[in-house]
């Protein structure tokens, strides 16, 4: 499926969400929506929202950490400052290997990761709206919200697979270095 199709069925997920805690707020009784019952909602809400951003920048920080360790190094002999290098030029290596990759296979985010990411955005909605009085100003609100949800996914897909979509990086160098590999 494309980053695109993903992402707009995002949204629709997402803002769903939104008109879900809508009605649930209509059918539920005054009880459910005490004061006591919204704190617990929206630290409850925080968490998952923490959890999200958690596990987004520990993606981010994964692929970059490795990287960084090795840079940072400050070599003191002959013998580290070489195995600085060797380092350095594996690393490279597998960066290029990467690349290859990328050009011969799909993406590479795991779809399991994709669907929780969703539902803890669909149930942060569905939290938005229990809790207030539905009017213009939220709706569009929220439906800018989702629209920044589904944007940060689709970007997300589209970036994962720089060959396609929207968004391309020019396969001309990859194209050129393996016809000069090949001869």
């Amino acid at each position: 499926m494309s980053a695109a199709a993903t992402g707009s069925i995002v949204f629709g997920i997402v803002f769903s969400g939104a008109l879900l805690g809508f009605g649930l707020r209509r059918i539920l009784p005054e009880h459910h929506r005490s004061a006591d019952s919204r704190d617990v909602v929206k630290l409850s809400m925080g968490l998952v929202a923490t959890m999200a951003a958690l596990v987004l920048g520990l993606l981010i920080s994964s692929a970059k950490g490795s990287y960084d360790r090795i840079q940072t190094l400050v070599p003191r002999t002959d013998l580290q400052r070489s195995l600085q290098a060797n380092a350095a030029q594996l690393i490279a290596d597998i960066g290029r290997t990467r690349s290859l990759l990328f050009a011969q296979r799909g993406a590479s985010i795991p779809m399991p990761f994709l669907v929780v990411l969703i539902f803890w955005a669909a149930a942060l909605f569905v939290s938005f709206g229990l809790f207030t009085t539905p009017n213009s100003t939220v709706v569009v609100s929220l439906l800018v919200c989702a629209l920044s949800v589904a944007g940060a996914i689709f970007l997300i897909l589209e970036l994962d697979q720089p060959f396609q979509g929207f968004i391309q990086v020019s396969s001309a160098p990859l194209r050129e270095t393996l016809a000069h590999l090949e001869t």
